[in-house]
């Protein structure tokens, strides 16, 4: 049989190449027009899409005392220890695969460079210092830090430490205990456990021992009058509604303290607050909810059979409020991100949310506070956002080489307007 010819094959690759070009545009157009839509439908004055973000720092904090709180996520991964160094090599920090992402295709934002090449080490006191007084001057209100524990023993805890004995840092915050099994998510070998959490008998006091000394911190955030403690991961834990019974009655007689416990929607088999004992839940974007019939079925990310594009950033924005329906007959905390693309951790098994920008965030952050300041059966309410510093997912409020404090301003920006429209006398 002969072979195609060099006229043929030219044509064949020429077809190629503009059935690509023709993509591009397509995913370019439906980005653009799904921006203008969402923004349009809601507002058609369209004030988010003329915003001019400022470059310079806000020479204070931000005076607008809303009924939600704005908590971020916090990562302390960013030093060095011993295990790090047995798994993955010598130095490993969550900076180490944030330096080396890759773009994946043409326009691709990675490697996220923080503003400054400024690759911290959390193991220096200052830098948690200097984070917080920048959380504080653009309305963030409190920081939820993850805490690692396996078997009674703190894992990634010296930045938290540091912060027991630091009195001169004044900014709230409360701990999530992270009670994930530690496996290989770096090289996509997931089902190899480098640390596991093992609930062996008596955990719940090696928990809460754990926890007491910054219970008793005065800077431990607190709602409606409890201190704040947050489960990562609730469905793991065997018996979860006799633990939960124990963790409360194991705080109040050792302390003197109520507690007020929140449990994530961060995987896909959920578990009831009525059944377990646990006050609320709390949306761990951008794994959110798509079922009524099912609250543990959440639209995850990683459940995406391909790599790449997992869903537009808008979607997140007009099914967000799906989750009244969801958890109707439970207490839930909503949450937002401002982007997300786990290249870093998954190379070129990534996945990314496209189209998001900082007017489209500031928006969604303005839509949710509104939401709470208008309802007046509302005394008090939380917002969540993921993250403050999630780098290895392309998630975070912190200053980035492309960005600048634009994600920040967005948050002072929606705080200030929400403020100034429902609250102000």
């Amino acid at each position: 049989m002969r072979g195609l010819s060099v006229n043929t094959s030219k044509k064949i690759l020429l077809r190629k190449f503009v059935f690509e070009i023709i993509g591009i545009i397509k995913l370019l157009s439906s980005i653009v027009i799904a921006n203008w839509m969402v923004i349009a439908t809601v507002s058609p004055k369209n004030p988010f899409l003329r915003r001019k973000f400022r470059k310079k720092l806000p020479d204070g904090p931000i005076f607008a005392p809303l009924k939600t709180k704005i908590v971020a996520l916090y990562l302390p991964q960013f030093h060095e220890i011993h295990e790090n160094n047995l798994f993955w090599g010598s130095g490993f920090t969550e900076w180490t695969n944030v330096k080396k992402a890759k773009p994946n295709f043409f326009g691709h934002y990675q490697p996220h460079i923080p503003k400054g090449k400024n690759y911290y080490d959390l193991s220096d006191v200052s830098v948690m210092e200097q984070q917080m007084q920048l959380a504080k001057k653009f309305g963030i209100d409190a920081f939820g830090i993850y805490y690692y524990l396996f078997d009674g023993k703190p894992i990634l805890e010296k930045p938290i430490g540091n912060i027991l004995n630091s009195p001169n840092i004044d900014f709230p915050f409360f701990l999530i205990w992270a009670n994930e099994n530690w496996t290989r998510t770096w090289d996509g070998m997931d089902q190899e456990i480098l640390l596991k959490q093992s609930y062996q008998e008596g955990w719940e006091n090696q928990l809460v021992d754990a926890l007491t000394p910054f219970l008793k911190d005065k800077r431990y955030f607190q709602f409606k009058g409890k201190a704040l403690v947050g489960i990562y991961l609730p469905s793991a834990i065997p018996k979860l509604a006799e633990s939960i019974l124990l963790i409360r009655n194991l705080v109040r007689d050792s302390l003197g303290i109520e507690i007020f416990l929140l449990g994530s929607t961060s995987h896909q088999k959920s578990f009831s607050c009525a059944e377990s004992g646990i006050d609320a839940k709390y949306i761990f974007a951008p794994n959110v909810p798509t079922s009524k019939q099912n609250t543990g079925l959440l639209f995850k990310i990683s459940n995406c059979q391909k790599p790449g594009f997992a869903k537009n950033y808008t979607d997140f924005i007009v099914n967000s409020r799906n989750k009244n329906n969801i958890y109707m007959n439970e207490t839930f905390f909503n949450g937002v991100f401002p982007s997300w693309d786990n290249t870093p951790r998954r190379g070129p098994r990534f996945r990314v949310v496209r189209g998001s920008s900082p007017r489209l965030f500031e928006y969604w952050l303005n839509r949710e506070l509104m939401i709470s300041a208008r309802n007046k059966t509302i005394t008090e309410d939380l917002l969540f956002i993921n993250a403050w510093n999630e780098w290895g997912e392309g998630c975070h409020l912190e200053p980035d080489e492309k960005f600048g404090y634009k994600w920040l301003w967005a948050v002072r920006n929606s705080k200030k307007n929400v403020y100034k429209k429902y609250c102000e006398m």
